[in-house]
This record gives structure tokens, sequence and C-alpha cells, in this order.
């Protein structure tokens, strides 16, 4: 037997909104009815607004540091990074200074007295000019992270430095796959730090403090500690993938039978 509806019942509806009372056999709109207020968010300290600022900062500083990452990583590739080839590069560049812009060729041919300065620019043609750009792109990478470094010592590093000084081990003389294998883990730890900044900035944006807990009763570490888990298996998954293997290039495009590199996300590099 369904149970009977008395005069005077009432009702509410699922979001809480609204309510009907049932009056003379029907149901009609309670019009005394007041929802409940929404809960308001909490008061925003000088604090919270300190850390905003600071997580826009932060989450700005590693998107330029990935794209720097990744500009490295071709570079890598473009150079054909070893110690051999790097050596040998350094052999054939001009250096300023005592040396009268002479190569170190230059100088170990003119102290046998064979071979007249030329040599080195000679020597310089065997690279092409994308090689040398790429070579002294990874000495500029090098040159930063030790002066971010020093920063870091002095007790002044920025975010930015921050972010370089995860490149210091990048070097032409290390091979292709140490280089990447520093960069990919600069990408990663880059894009972390990004995300932790990103859903700060997004709590307090919905919750109003980073003390505040969420409309549900989440608190701002238990959040953030979902959001780095998220990101955790992403990765993980991703590099599954990639141990799997890489899918087969498109038939439009020819290739040379050569390794195919991704940076973390999946992205052809080379």
């Amino acid at each position: 037997m369904p149970e009977q509806i008395k005069e005077g019942q009432t009702a509410t509806s699922k979001d809480g909104k609204a309510r009907v009372v049932f009056h003379g056999g029907q149901w009609v709109k309670d019009i005394t009815y007041q929802p409940p207020a929404a809960a308001s968010h909490a008061t925003t300290t000088p604090d919270d607004r300190k850390a905003l600022i600071a997580a826009q900062g932060k989450a700005s500083a590693e998107r330029d540091a990935v794209r720097q990452y990744l500009g490295a990583s071709r570079a890598v590739s473009k150079m054909g990074t070893g110690p051999v080839k790097a050596a040998w590069m350094d052999t054939i560049t001009p250096v300023e200074g005592e040396r009268g812009g002479r190569t170190l060729a230059d100088l170990a041919a003119g102290a046998v007295g064979t071979i007249a300065t030329p040599i080195g620019a000679a020597l310089r043609h065997l690279q092409d000019g994308q090689t040398w750009q790429a070579r002294d792109q990874l000495n500029t990478v090098a040159a930063n992270a030790a002066l971010s470094r020093t920063s870091q010592l002095k007790g002044a590093a920025s975010d930015k430095d921050m972010a370089m000084i995860r490149m210091a081990g990048v070097s032409p003389y290390k091979t292709e796959g140490e280089n990447r294998r520093i960069i990919n883990d600069a990408i990663y730890q880059s894009k972390l730090e990004g995300l932790r900044a990103q859903l700060t900035s997004q709590w307090i944006g919905n919750n109003g403090s980073l003390t505040a807990k969420s409309p549900k009763g989440e608190t701002f570490e238990g959040y953030l500690t979902r959001g780095e888990r998220r990101y955790g298996e992403r990765f993980a998954e991703l590099q599954s993938e990639r141990k799997r293997g890489l899918p087969k290039p498109p038939p439009s495009r020819k290739t040379t039978g050569g390794t195919v590199t991704i940076d973390i996300d999946g992205n052809v590099i080379r």
C-alpha cells in the first residue's frame, strides 16, 4: 500500500532550492520556504594573497622553463652530443684572448711548424651551421645553470634560477641518451611544480583560503595530494606507452630508419 499523503505534508527539491506543500488535494509551491544560504568563501588573508601571487609567478616561470627544456632537447638532437664530437668541435673553435682568435688545432700545428692558422677555418666547414648553433646553445644552457647555482648558494635564487638549475648536468660532452634523461627529468619536475602552483591558485579562487575546506569537506593538502597522484599516474602511463613502442610514422613522411625521440608528454622531438 502506498503511503497516504497528508494535508500539509512537504517535499523539498534535491537541490534544496524549492519546497512544495500538499494542500487541498494537490501539491503547491511553498512561498514561505527560504532555501538555505550557500556556503560563503572563507576570508582571504594577506598570507593567502601572497601565496596566490607566488603561485601565479611560479606557474609562469615553469611554463617558460619547459619551453627552454624542449629547446635544449632539440639542440641535443641537432648536435648529436657525445665526448668525441664535442672535443673535436672545441678543438676547431676559435678562442679569443691570449690565443688571438686561433683554435687549439692552430696552436698545436703552429707548435710543430707545419700548418698555419687557416687550418681552423677549413676544419670548421666540416660541421654545418645548425650543429654549431646547437653546440653553442647547450654551452649557454650550462653557463646559465652555473649562474643560477651561484644565486642559489647566495640565497637569492628566483623561480627561474631554480628551473635552470635542473639543467646543470646537460653538456655537449654527454651522450644524447644521458642529456635527454636529464632534460626529461627536468620537464617532469617543472610540470609538477607548475601543477602545484595551478592547484594553489584554483583552491584560493574556489574556497577563499588555503586553510578553508571545500564544500565537500576536503582540505587543501588532500586536494594537492590528489592532483599530484593523478599527474604521477599519467606520467607512468606515458612511460609505459613509450616502452611498448611508438606508432609508425605517417606514410607521407620519409624516414631514414633512425630512432624517434619524444618528450614525457609524447611529443615527437626528433
